[in-house]
């Protein structure tokens, strides 16, 4: 039945459009998160699935507010802590003797504290463990 076929065409291609549009909204690293107040956190380098070498890396954000220092989190695939560390600035410029497995995905998060309690958590952006 042409009909029947049609309609799956057509319902097709509008799945695959509101998937790709949310893909591209949630998987964009140059997006900013933002809260019902409108503070906001951009997770600038490494890009999204970048490889990273952990003892020669830079990770940076941009906030659209100014904070009281930020909280600098890692996580493996599964969810857990494997780094954390307190800034004031916006940038890290290495992790340190930190060891990752050379291939594995993990995911960094920036949460920026304010003096008021407040706190902002950025996207969740994937990197690659490099050499």
């Amino acid at each position: 039945n042409i009909f029947g076929r049609l309609k799956f065409a057509i319902a097709f291609a509008v799945s695959m459009f509101v998937g790709a549009f949310i893909y591209n909204g949630f998987n964009n690293p140059s997006l900013y998160r933002s809260n019902n107040n409108g503070a906001k956190i951009a997770l600038v380098s490494p890009p999204d699935l970048a490889p990273v070498r952990p003892n020669k890396s830079l990770f940076k954000w941009k906030c659209k507010d100014e904070c009281n220092y930020y909280l600098f989190e890692i996580f493996d695939a599964e969810g857990k802590k494997v780094f954390s560390r307190v800034l004031r600035n916006n940038s890290l410029r290495n992790l340190g003797d930190l060891h990752l497995a050379k291939g594995k995905r993990y995911l960094w998060q920036v949460t920026a504290k304010y003096i008021n309690g407040r706190a902002i958590k950025s996207r969740l952006n994937a990197f690659v463990a490099g050499e």
